[in-house]
């Protein structure tokens, strides 16, 4: 039992750890590009594309084919059958 309470402490511990380094990168990234748009380094664009969440990915290669699981495009290319 004693280690149970040891192991599951060190987790949260660990866990807490981890929150806080993610959330001081976080503030540290903010500021920095608070600094960028204050030196006039950067647009406000810019930083919103830098920041974006799908930034980083290559768009060319995907192709949404359904929302919510629902169909939006029926096409030979993506679904191999005609339309």
């Amino acid at each position: 039992m004693d280690r149970q309470r040891y192991t599951a402490a060190t987790a949260y511990e660990v866990l807490k750890r981890d929150q806080e380094a993610r959330a001081a990168a976080k503030q540290a990234s903010r500021d920095e590009d608070t600094r960028r748009l204050g030196a006039g380094e950067v647009s406000q664009a810019e930083v919103k594309q830098e920041n974006g969440f799908f930034s980083s990915l290559d768009k060319s290669k995907f192709t949404m084919v359904a929302i919510g699981g629902k169909p939006i495009k029926r096409d030979e290319a993506v679904f191999g059958v005609g339309t």
